[in-house]
């Protein structure tokens, strides 16, 4: 199915209201706006199509959980603890990968694993480990975007840092529209795998 081409503000606004989407709502609580959605579209990182009738945004992305390993026993996992937009508004996420970052059209999900741990944590170099999980595809109503599908294509990762990138206060990622804190916690359960977290 071809992707509807999307090129400007207008042209968005007006393809989501032909399609009932209510806009109203975006901008307030934790759901990003239409120029946050506009952002993806010209980076290549979001296109739509048409489905059974219904507009889906289609969506290919890195689901990266960080860990550091302490000693055998102890391990630390990633997580985001907030965003904080420009706004005042402040999202938690508490169910998301420690890290993820958007693919733009033809990028390997290895290239976007080390944009992403640049881009978010400021981590650059090679990493202790790193172990690819099976793909993932599901389509989901977008807790971002309120009365739009999203098709998700995930690539998870599980990745190891090493003792030179690793910092024990976290990670602070800071973008125009909002900053993003990472904090560690103890990692609970056995000694993490190559399953999907």
């Amino acid at each position: 199915m071809e992707p509807l081409i999307i090129t400007n503000r207008e042209e968005l606004v007006s393809l989501l209201g032909s399609r009932g989407i209510d806009i109203i709502s975006w901008g307030t609580g934790s759901a990003k706006t239409v120029d946050h959605l506009l952002a993806e579209v010209l980076a290549g990182e979001t296109v739509f199509d048409v489905r059974d009738g219904r507009l889906r945004r289609q969506v290919t992305f890195v689901s990266v959980n960080v860990f550091y390993e302490k000693s055998d026993w102890v391990h630390l996992h990633l997580r985001e603890d907030r965003q904080e937009f420009a706004d005042g508004r402040v999202r938690r996420r508490p169910d998301v990968a420690s890290v993820s970052e958007k693919l733009t059209s033809g990028e390997d999900p290895e290239e976007a694993l080390v944009r992403a741990l640049k881009e978010e944590l400021d981590v650059e170099g090679q990493v202790a480990r790193i172990i690819p999980l099976e793909m993932m595809s599901e389509q989901v109503p977008s807790p971002s975007y309120p009365g739009l599908i999203s098709q998700c294509t995930i690539f998870p990762y599980r990745v190891w840092l090493t003792k030179q990138q690793f910092r024990p206060e976290g990670y602070v990622e800071h973008q125009p529209d909002k900053t993003t804190y990472f904090r560690w916690e103890n990692y609970r359960g056995r000694k993490p795998t190559a399953s999907v977290h």
